[in-house]
C-alpha cells in the first residue's frame, strides 16, 4: 500500500476542494469529502495507492459547473488540464486517474477501466445513510420546486428505495467490509419510512 502524500493532499484541499463550495444539489463540499473518505478507505483495505484513489475522488465532480449530463467528461478534462497536479504522478498514473474520474458516472453502461475507477464509482454511490438522504432531498429542492413538502418526501423515499434498496438498480463493483456494513445499515433504515421522512425534513 502506498500512503497519502501530504503535498498532494495540501494542493487538492487548497485548490480543488474549494471549487465544490460553489456547487449545489448534492455535489457540494460535503459530498466530495464523503467520496474521498470512502475511496481512500477502500484503497487502504485493498492495499492500493491512496494517492490515486484520493485524487480521482477529489476531481470526480469538479466539472459539474459546465453541466450535469457530461460532467464526468468535463471533470476528466479539468484534471488533465491541471499542470500542477502532474508533478506528483507518472504519465501512466495520470491516465489511470483520468479514466477513474470519467468512469464514475452511475448511468454509464460500461464497467470502469481500472480498480481505481471501481473504487471511485462505488464511493460516489456509497451507503452513507444521511449523505444519501441529504443529496436526494437537495436535488429535489432544486429540480422539483413545484412539489409540496409531502410530495418531496415521497419522491425522495421512492428514489432512495428504487436506487439504493435491496432490489435497487445501482450497481457496485467491489465488496469491501465498509461498503457492506453501510449498505446493510441503509437497508435497515429503509424499513422505517417515517425515519427516512424525519431525516429528509432537515433539508426541505
Amino acid at each position: 500500500m502506498i500512503m497519502m502524500n501530504p503535498k498532494i493532499k495540501k494542493y487538492i484541499e487548497e485548490n480543488i476542494l474549494t471549487r465544490y463550495d460553489n456547487f449545489s444539489d448534492g455535489h457540494d463540499r460535503s459530498h466530495v469529502e464523503s467520496v474521498i473518505s470512502t475511496a481512500v478507505s477502500s484503497a487502504r483495505e485493498l492495499n492500493l495507492d491512496e494517492n490515486i484513489a484520493y485524487t480521482a475522488a477529489a476531481y470526480h465532480d469538479v466539472g459539474i459547473d459546465r453541466g450535469r449530463k457530461f460532467h464526468h467528461v468535463y471533470s476528466r478534462e479539468f484534471f488533465l488540464a491541471d499542470e500542477n497536479i502532474k508533478e506528483f504522478f507518472t504519465p501512466e498514473e495520470l491516465d489511470i486517474i483520468a479514466d477513474a474520474i470519467e468512469d464514475h458516472r452511475a448511468s454509464s453502461d460500461k464497467e470502469p477501466r481500472s480498480i481505481y475507477g471501481r473504487i471511485v464509482a462505488d464511493a460516489d454511490h456509497a451507503y452513507d445513510c444521511r449523505e444519501l438522504i441529504r443529496r436526494t432531498v437537495l436535488f429535489g429542492n432544486v429540480h422539483y420546486p413545484e412539489l409540496s413538502d409531502e410530495e418531496k418526501l415521497e419522491r425522495a423515499y421512492s428514489h432512495l428505495s428504487e436506487k439504493y434498496g435491496p432490489e435497487g438498480y445501482i450497481h457496485f463493483f467491489l465488496e469491501t467490509d465498509s461498503m457492506r456494513k453501510e449498505r446493510e445499515a441503509f437497508y435497515t433504515m429503509l424499513e422505517n419510512k417515517e425515519q427516512i421522512y424525519e431525516e429528509c425534513r432537515k433539508y426541505l
